[in-house]
């Protein structure tokens, strides 16, 4: 399984900056379980998911292959589409939530 920290705190990204980070990490993933020609494959594995999810019969790689690609070279996506290329390579996000108190000791 892929773990992708963003160290806001200590070095600071815009989220612009974190999507694309996501994106290649997913992209880097997808090398690793697909290998050379991980860009169809990907494509494939994401229809899948749609089509599983929403019954639309439409999600076909055909139809969705340049939405995906886009998504790598201008890095950027739908949070629903993000969602599913990392678990199309198995990737899971987990959020943590840092809450800072100053308390004054007199």
């Amino acid at each position: 399984m892929l773990s992708l920290t963003s160290c806001v705190a200590i070095f600071p990204m815009t989220s612009e900056q974190q999507a694309k980070a996501i994106l290649q990490a997913i992209a880097a993933e997808a090398q690793v379980k697909f290998g050379d020609d991980w860009q169809a494959d990907l494509v494939r594995a994401y229809c899948q998911i749609e089509q599983a999810e929403t019954g639309n019969e439409k999600a076909i790689p055909v139809n969705r292959r340049g939405q995906i690609l886009r998504a790598f070279s201008e890095g950027n996506t739908t949070l629903e589409t993000l969602c599913r290329l990392a678990q199309a390579v198995g990737v899971e996000f987990e959020m943590v939530v840092t809450r800072r108190e100053v308390r004054r000791i007199n």
